[in-house]
């Protein structure tokens, strides 16, 4: 039933946008790039229907995750989730952070803090993930020849 609903509501929103499309194809080209008005008569549907399928996208992606974890081990995701929220904190308090001037405008000491965390973050994440690709070839390597 779900699959169904599912399947028409891309079928719609196809239509929909294939509609704004073609109105758009038909329009004068040169009159588009000059009139404001029919830029945001032609362009604005278009970007609307963009944005509640993207909303859309996130909210049954959230609402599936939600399902996936408390159908399977809520344990060992709470473990996950909680370990990579202390790689967070403790890489942020590790990172240092100074105001630093830009062609743009000036960077604050919080937002180079974050910057330098974030960067901090990934150099962890991939050190472990090498690590578990590692160990999980050994492992494999190991169990194949006993």
């Amino acid at each position: 039933m779900m699959n169904k609903i599912l399947t028409i509501l891309k079928f719609v929103i196809g239509i929909i946008g294939a509609i704004f499309f073609v109105r758009i194809l038909l329009a004068d080209g040169d009159a588009l790039e000059v009139d404001a008005d029919l830029q945001n008569s032609l362009l604005s549907p278009y970007i609307l229907l963009a944005y509640i399928v993207l909303g859309l996208t996130v909210l049954v992606t959230i609402i599936f995750s939600i399902i996936g974890v408390l159908k399977g081990n809520v344990k060992k995701t709470l473990i996950t989730i909680g370990s990579f929220a202390a790689i967070v904190v403790i890489t942020f308090f590790a990172s240092t952070g100074k105001e630093i001037q830009t062609d743009e405008g000036v960077i604050s000491a919080y937002a180079s803090q974050w910057i330098s965390a974030g960067l901090n973050i990934f150099y962890v994440l991939v050190v472990i993930s090498v690590f578990a690709i590692i160990a999980s070839s050994v492992t494999k390597i190991l169990t194949s020849r006993g």
